[in-house]
Formats: C-alpha cells, structure tokens, sequence
C-alpha cells in the first residue's frame, strides 16, 4: 500500500489503519478482471502529490459536496456510499 501510494501519487503513507478488506464483484478492469480483491485504509500522508500519469485516471482533493456531483466508476460509488461520503 505504501509503495503504490508513492508510486501514484508521491505522497509518503507516515501511518495506516486497515478500514475494510473485501472482495468486490462486478468491478471490471482492462485486463479482463471481474472480480477486485480491495484493503481501504485510513492514512496520513506526507509530500505534494505528483500524479503519475501511467498508473491513475485523476487525482484530487475533494469535499464530500465535490464529490457527489462527480461522475464516479460504480466500485468508487460502493466505497464511498459505504464510507457515508455520499
């Protein structure tokens, strides 16, 4: 998690707390994929975020009010309803 945190985003994970492990179906990839197995973590970061272009489709910081008006992938919809985001 940590180095595909810096690897995405150049920000450096200083603590983690595992939130929810779980398989999601019906989450399609490129490569084929229907199933997704998914760790959401709470984490502090530190550094500016340097998107790397390759590995993410965007990158932002966002308020729940942002975020609910944003065209979201479904798993990112799961996550977020779940998380009482939106």
């Amino acid at each position: 998690m940590k180095r595909e945190t810096w690897e995405e985003t150049g920000l450096r994970i200083t603590d983690a707390k595992l939130l929810y492990k779980e398989e999601i179906e019906r989450n399609s990839c490129g490569h084929g994929a229907d199933v997704h197995y998914w760790n959401l973590f709470r984490c502090n970061a530190d550094g500016t975020v340097k998107r790397n272009m390759r590995e993410t489709k965007s990158i932002g910081w966002y308020t729940p009010e942002e975020i609910k008006k944003l065209t979201l992938e479904p798993v990112w919809e799961y996550w977020f309803k779940k998380l009482k985001v939106i």
